[in-house]
């Protein structure tokens, strides 16, 4: 028994090893607050509205009080919420309420759905910014030059 023990032992200390090393190839995270800065730095100037054209591509959280949706791949947006109000970390999906098949700041809402809650958590759009998506690509290629391209990782 004591042989098996050893055994899981050492194979427990290797599997370990193994995810460590795979846990830190290619993950060079930027902190939230870098995150933050990383995003603002690339968002013009506030604008009253956008649509929203076939609906979001892909979106991600940038800090506690904003998030980055994009509506088709050149084409981003930064939304500013109440801080505090998003709660995406579990949420599998995300979409904006609209107007008229627009989007305006003071108006309109993110929606967070949460897996298995009935209703979505409305979040009220403050600012709207364009955001340069091809400056932000190469911004984060630069900040986090030990990450793989998503078409390298498959």
């Amino acid at each position: 028994m004591s042989r098996f023990r050893a055994s899981l032992r050492g194979s427990l200390f290797a599997f370990a090893a193994l995810l460590s090393g795979c846990a830190s190839l290619g993950t060079s995270r930027l902190s939230a607050a870098q995150d933050v800065e990383l995003f603002q730095s690339h968002a013009g100037e506030p604008i009253k509205a956008f649509s929203p054209f076939g609906g979001i591509s892909q979106w991600e959280t940038v800090g506690d009080s904003a998030v980055a949706v994009w509506t088709k791949p050149d084409t981003a947006y930064l939304l500013g919420v109440a801080e505090g109000c998003l709660d995406l970390e579990w949420s599998p999906r995300l979409s904006l309420s609209r107007e008229h098949d627009r989007v305006y700041a003071g108006f309109n809402h993110v929606l967070v759905r949460r897996p298995g809650e009935k209703d979505a958590k409305r979040c009220r759009i403050e600012t709207i910014q364009p955001l340069d998506v091809q400056a932000l690509r190469a911004a984060q290629a630069r900040a986090r030059p030990g990450a793989l391209k998503l078409s390298e990782a498959g």
